[in-house]
């Protein structure tokens, strides 16, 4: 009896770290397959993006993360990212501020951007951008991707490169 229990226990413990090992695995090729290790040239603001984008377009984009209380999707490799304007414009204001700037935002989302990190087949990848990218609200981020507006009006970024400035 001591024998199948060491069995059963070694094996489920291997299974344990096969399943982890494979999910970490997973993990640091998609992060390889987006971190980009020197920063893009030619980055502009999405408000200035917002302004100029026609149908789809390649961009590289720079803004911090944020802008939103909360920017993540749980569960899914995607975040919003605010213009660095929009965020110096806003810095100081409670979050229940009532000034026409503030007011302006939340009812227009400008100078904010989805970025989304899609699989092959254009999915978003099922992991949570925190984890995957090892990144947190208000980090300064460049993204290169193809950029378009969505039904709303809302900017929205396939990824295919981030860089965290640090």
């Amino acid at each position: 009896m001591i024998p199948r229990f060491k069995f059963v226990t070694t094996t489920t413990i291997f299974l344990c770290l096969l399943g982890c090992g494979t999910s970490a695995s997973r993990y640091l090729t998609q992060r390889e397959d987006f971190l980009l290790l020197d920063e893009p040239a030619g980055a502009i603001g999405v408000l200035e993006l917002s302004e100029t984008i026609e149908g789809e377009q390649d961009v590289v984009i720079v803004g911090q993360i944020g802008g939103v209380t909360d920017p993540w999707s749980p569960g899914l490799a995607n975040f919003v990212m605010a213009d660095p304007v929009a965020i110096i414009e806003g810095e100081g204001h409670p979050e229940s501020c009532d000034c026409p700037f503030c007011k302006k935002t939340a009812e227009q989302a400008e100078g904010l951007a989805l970025v989304e990190f899609l699989n092959k087949h254009g999915e978003v990848l099922r992991v949570d951008a925190q984890k995957l990218f090892d990144i947190e609200k208000d980090l300064m981020v460049v993204v290169r991707g193809r950029a378009r507006m969505d039904d709303l009006g809302h900017l929205v970024v396939a990824a295919r490169g981030l860089y965290v400035r640090r």
